[in-house]
Parts: C-alpha cells; sequence; structure tokens
C-alpha cells in the first residue's frame, strides 16, 4: 500500500505544488491507521472471543454480540468506501489530465516512468519488497 500512497501523495504534491496538502494527508492516513483504529479493533477481538466461546456451547450477551458485528461490519464497508471513492478520484483525475502523462500515441510521455520509477527511493522499496517477498517465500 505504501506504493500507492506515495504516488497519490506524488501526484497531489505536482498537482498543487504545496507540500503542506501532501503533510497533511500523510498525517491523516497515519492517524487513522494507528489511532483511530484502535478501538476498532478491541472490539473484533473480543467479538472474536465471543465467537469462540458460542462455538464451545458457552453463552454470551447477545446485544453485545450483536452491537460489536455491527461496528466491525460498519467499519469495515466504510474502509471499502474510502477505497472505491479514493480510486474512483484517482482514475477520474487520471482521465481528465491523461494529456499531460501520455503523448498522441497513448504512451507515457518522456521521462514520465523515471522520475516515477527509476529515482532512489523507488528503487530502494522495489528492492527492499524484493528481498521480503525471498525471505518470505524461503521461510
Amino acid at each position: 500500500y505504501a506504493l500507492a500512497v506515495g504516488v497519490i501523495l506524488g501526484y497531489v504534491y505536482e498537482r498543487t505544488h504545496n507540500v503542506l496538502y501532501t503533510i497533511s494527508m500523510h498525517m491523516i492516513l497515519n492517524f487513522v491507521g494507528s489511532v483511530a483504529v484502535l478501538p476498532i479493533i478491541e472490539v473484533s477481538e473480543s467479538l472474536t472471543e465471543m465467537m469462540v466461546t458460542l462455538e464451545a456451547g458457552g453463552a454470551v450477551d447477545e446485544a453485545k454480540y450483536l452491537i460489536y458485528q455491527l461496528i466491525v461490519t460498519a467499519f469495515s464497508y466504510f474502509e471499502l468506501a474510502m477505497i472505491a471513492g479514493g480510486v474512483t478520484v484517482l482514475v477520474l483525475a487520471l482521465v481528465r489530465h491523461k494529456d499531460q502523462i501520455l503523448d498522441d500515441l497513448g504512451r507515457p510521455r518522456a521521462g514520465v516512468v523515471k522520475a516515477s520509477l527509476l529515482n532512489v527511493g523507488a528503487i530502494i522499496f522495489i528492492v527492499f519488497c524484493s528481498i521480503l517477498t525471498l525471505v518470505n517465500l524461503i521461510s
């Protein structure tokens, strides 16, 4: 997901030339991914414990069980909606500005691929991800 976030943040910076937008977006993403999700994780863990109890034939508070299911399901749908909305906005922006990205023959304009993939950060990221993938495949 880091590559996708980097591409989006790079696109925002390229369009606005304002680093404060990308910093703000990055801060919001980190907050949602680390702080705001903590209560959802606790609810999800409690829900899992309740499910294990039910499978073992035990009893649980049905109202609490349903509320926890509702919270986890609502958060999951919220995440999916945000992903779908973000992808939609990105696709619309790319379609609207495709003349700035592609030449007349539909090929990437000179420098677009080089600027996006052949920079130090992207190369380090690709090498690091490749090493992690190999390590996971081997172990």
